[in-house]
């Protein structure tokens, strides 16, 4: 499988080897390496991965980047310097500072503590989501959640409702959230969960490439025709295949939920069904398959590390590029402001996106003031700053107090959260059969969403 040897994906392996050259001798300092395209077709793996191999050598040090000359081996190692992950906020501390800030503050609080949240096929999913994503030992009764896990938590009586206990609080702290983010962590017209940080999707654009090309650059205004006919408009291949893709299009649910939305759609009916396979649903996907099958669409692939999109558009490897916040911070520390911009997706119907948020609530059970005490200090001054590095996303608590860019904030107003059920299984029913066919690049017909949704269902 491309990006892997051994069980080691290319990535670190490609690293490892250069910098094992670098420490024996035999890439001796101010030796020019292979450019990326030259390590591509040697290894017989994609750019992006190359890309990224050599972006870890240069945060530890090791390389430079010339601008035009390529990439070289340094005299001797820099020392590491840590950063925050959005660079372009004057108002957010470096990295330890805020750690050391949040740490004098409440240093009870470890955010490490917390796992990343995910889906999985578990048989004991309620009991195996609460344990992977609580707080533990040090923050009982805290749990991290998203938007998709907040209805399956809530339906089972899992999570206890926060209004009561917010209400009786003099920490004002639900004003300093945006009442979109509320919403979006509320069940049955209860909010069960603070949000801690939000990603919205949206198109950035590589000023770069459309200058070069001769190309008026999306003012927000575009279309569906407008997105596909650009992402061949601005794709450059020729016989060695492509040098700059047209889109690349970060390869998640969120990436092809916005187009549903807009086209009036939904992945569930009111009673819990799923309904993929109804006009506006099928329309948007179908829409989106021809789109991903261009030749000149590239997309986040499994074994790529995050920042591979980031990495193929700083390096004019892509045109535009399908989006959340995370990518805005990558592309805040790769590229200088005039190179890149962002607008909202391309519309269909209507213009609207869709939003994850991650949020923290209180597991069911006794002592709740105590544990509601340990919720507040997530939120006081400094806190949201160190929660919101730890996933690198965007902070949900005043972002735009924070520098969080207005045309995120605005996008909120025709934000909708990506797929949701009261189903244990529903999001993971729905997102991994239509990924597994995207990914193959196929091309999406009625017969197969019909078929999808007998399947689905059956099994909810």
């Amino acid at each position: 499988m491309e990006g892997t040897n051994r069980g080691i994906p290319m990535t670190r392996r490609i690293a490892a080897e250069m910098e094992e050259r670098i420490a024996d001798g035999t890439l001796p300092a101010g030796s020019r390496l292979p450019s990326v395209r030259e390590l591509a077709v040697r290894y017989g793996i994609s750019t992006a991965v190359c890309l990224s191999a050599y972006r870890a050598l240069e945060k530890k040090g090791l390389v430079e980047r010339r601008a035009g000359s390529g990439t070289f081996v340094c005299g001797t190692p820099a020392a590491a310097d840590p950063k925050n992950y959005f660079y372009s906020w004057d108002c957010v501390l470096p990295s330890m500072e805020a750690a050391r800030l949040a740490a004098s503050l409440s240093p009870e609080l470890e955010f490490s503590a917390f796992p990343a949240s995910t889906y999985d096929y578990n048989p004991d999913y309620l009991d195996w989501i609460i344990s992977r994503n609580s707080g533990g030992e040090s923050h009982p009764g805290l749990i991290v959640l998203d938007e998709g896990q907040l209805p399956v938590l809530a339906s089972e009586k899992a999570l206890l409702p926060l209004d009561d206990l917010l209400d009786g609080s003099d920490f004002p702290v639900r004003d300093g959230f945006p009442p979109e983010l509320l919403r979006s962590l509320s069940f049955g017209g209860k909010l069960y969960a603070l949000p801690l940080a939000f990603n919205p999707v949206f198109l950035c654009y590589n000023r770069r490439v459309f200058r070069r090309r001769g190309v008026a650059e999306p003012d927000g205004s575009w279309n569906w025709d407008d997105l596909l006919r650009h992402a061949e408009l601005l794709t450059d291949a020729g016989p060695e295949g492509v040098s700059c893709y047209g889109l690349a299009i970060l390869f998640t649910p969120n990436s092809y939920v916005p187009f549903v939305f807009q086209n009036d759609g939904e992945f569930f009916d009111r009673n819990g069904n799923c309904v993929i396979d109804s006009e506006p649903a099928f329309e948007a996907l179908s829409f989106f398959s021809e789109l991903y099958r261009l030749p000149g669409v590239c997309s986040h692939r499994h074994g790529d590390p995050r920042s591979a999109l980031a990495d193929l558009m700083s390096n004019d490897f892509a045109a535009m590029l399908i989006g959340d916040g995370i990518d805005y911070a990558m592309l805040c520390e790769r590229m200088p402001p005039d190179d890149w911009g962002m607008v909202k997706l391309p519309a269909g119907k209507r213009s609207a996106t869709s939003l994850s948020v991650w949020g923290i609530g209180l597991s069911a059970g006794p002592r709740a003031q105590e544990r509601f005490a340990l919720l507040e200090r997530c939120f006081r001054p400094g806190h949201w700053v160190d929660c919101c590095r730890s996933v690198n996303t965007l902070p949900a608590y005043e972002p735009a107090a924070n520098h969080v860019p207005p045309l995120i904030t605005e996008l909120l107003r025709e934000a909708y959260p990506s797929i949701q059920s009261t189903s244990r299984h529903a999001v993971n029913a729905v997102s991994e059969t239509i990924q597994l066919l995207l990914a193959h690049k196929l091309r999406l017909t009625r017969e197969q969403c019909r078929e999808f949704c007998r399947k689905i269902n059956a099994r909810l």
